[in-house]
């Protein structure tokens, strides 16, 4: 669906050529001499511009330049800068100088960029909410989306729906208070940590040393701290020294949080190319409380707009039901248990894998891949000559397998390559019909806020308008 989205199957301007407007690139960061911190950087011309040079300059919006912290003659101390936005919400990021040697014991310009730092943020006046951990190339490219992110607030939400409460073998649970209606907001929440990919090392060895985890956690203010350490760790198997509490924490815990620094909202191969389709990850304070669930009830998914996580429901979940959500994607019963074991180091004890008979696996199993395989071969059809026929039946009948195994990502994308289909099989009216079912999957499982629902809403309002000009009445969503 992602790729269909991009390039765009009723409108011009949807097609992979279609970019935002890319600006110049500013100068790059120096170091002065001796160890002094990056300097400051031109005036910028947007928030593109930021987006694409780093946050280390006098933005258009007025921000206060960046104060550099230099390190001592010895080079034992962090080379420190501070970055207070508009709302005097405060970024430091620091570089250990022990992470930051060049061979010849001298910081310089790439090695400082590639080497591992980390970033607190405090929004006005309070202590520091949020961690994040990266080189100091990714996150001199991620604060700028953070610092226009940040200052947004968190979406309408009333009292939690949910305990956190004992849920036997698994340790705790999110358990529903009342009684939670399919597309309903469960929590939207803040991250603890952001990390990029390679800050975590592996269950037997940490990337970086221990003294930089413990001084990244020790930046973080004392509630944030102990939320963080209070999640479960069941990734650091390695000897002492080769391991460290933060990183087990975010190995155990984190979600994908996608690319936080692509400025197109499908990532092509270029934006991959400079890191910027990479995802990053995010580790909550309560959303890591709900456990796996290989047909989950809800469904979690990242808010660009405001930097938060999200759950919504993606069926009607009673009173007292358990709130699960989907820690991997493998079709199969077996991938998914080895991928849960490699990645997680646990077993998945949810009810569609517990006391299940194999018969039953193999259908599942079987279902599962069938829903993939028409969602590839939907996907495959580009030019209308190898546009596959679609009948009624089988539609629906992929439909429901895939939302009885919880599949609900696909469930919604199948509906709009359908949608894209009909308007050549049957007639654009028949393909809207589809389009706007399409819209209402979306919307259940991420929200009205979502990118992938402004995509569907552009291409559905695109096509609404030639019916209309073509005189049939119809209307958008």
């Amino acid at each position: 669906m992602y790729n269909q989205m991009k390039r765009g199957f009723l409108k011009k301007g949807l097609d992979p050529e279609s970019k935002p407007p890319t600006p110049k690139p500013g100068p790059k960061p120096i170091v002065n001499a001796g160890t002094q911190a990056l300097s400051t950087l031109s005036v910028d011309d947007g928030i593109y511009g930021q987006m694409k040079r780093g946050f280390l300059k006098q933005g258009a919006s007025g921000r206060p330049s960046a104060k550099g912290v230099p390190a001592s003659s010895t080079g034992a101390s962090p080379l420190s800068e501070e970055i207070t936005d508009a709302k005097g919400g405060r970024f430091q990021i620091v570089c250990p100088a022990d992470q930051c040697k060049s061979k010849a014991e001298q910081p310089g310009v790439i090695t400082l960029r590639l080497s591992p730092c980390y970033c607190t943020y405090a929004a006005g006046g309070r202590e520091s909410s949020l961690l994040m951990i990266g080189s100091r190339a990714e996150l001199e490219e991620a604060i700028p989306f953070a610092e226009a992110a940040l200052q947004q607030p968190l979406p309408p939400q009333g009292p939690h729906p949910f305990r956190i409460a004992d849920a036997g073998k698994k340790g705790l649970g999110m358990f529903a208070t009342r009684a939670i209606k399919a597309g309903e907001l469960i929590i939207a929440e803040r991250p603890l940590v952001i990390s990029s990919p390679t800050s975590h090392g592996t269950k037997h060895e940490i990337a970086y040393t221990r003294p930089f985890y413990d001084a990244a956690l020790t930046a973080l203010s004392e509630p944030a701290r102990t939320a963080l350490l209070d999640l479960a760790d069941t990734c650091s198997l390695g000897p002492p020294e080769h391991t460290h509490p933060l990183p087990g924490r975010l190995m155990t815990n984190a979600y994908s949080c996608g690319p936080l620094t692509a400025t197109n909202a499908v990532p092509d191969d270029a934006d991959i190319a400079k890191g910027e389709g990479v995802p990053w990850n995010a580790t909550y304070a309560t959303l890591p409380r709900a456990n796996h669930a290989c047909t989950p009830n809800a469904h979690y998914s990242w808010n660009r707009a405001r930097w938060c996580g999200q759950f919504f429901a993606a069926r009607d979940i009673a009173a007292g039901v358990e709130i699960t959500s989907r820690y991997v994607l493998d079709l199969t019963q077996a991938e998914r248990h080895a991928h849960l074991e490699r990645t997680h180091s646990c077993a998945c004890l949810c009810e569609s894998c517990v006391d299940v008979s194999p018969a039953a696996v193999s259908r599942s199993d079987a279902r599962r891949q069938g829903v993939d395989h028409y969602l590839r071969t939907l996907r495959a059809a580009l030019n209308p000559k190898d546009y596959p026929y679609l009948g009624q039946e089988e539609i629906r009948r992929t439909l429901r397998q895939a939302r009885e195994e919880g599949m609900m990502v696909q469930y919604a994308e199948i509906l709009w390559e359908v949608s894209r289909i009909m308007q050549v099989q049957e007639n654009p009216l028949v393909g809207l019909r589809w389009a706007k079912e399409a819209r209402k999957a979306h919307v259940l499982i991420l929200g009205e806020e979502s990118w992938i629902v402004a995509r569907v809403d552009d291409c559905g309002q695109f096509l609404a308008e030639r019916l209309r000009a073509g005189g049939v009445a119809c209307q958008w969503p």
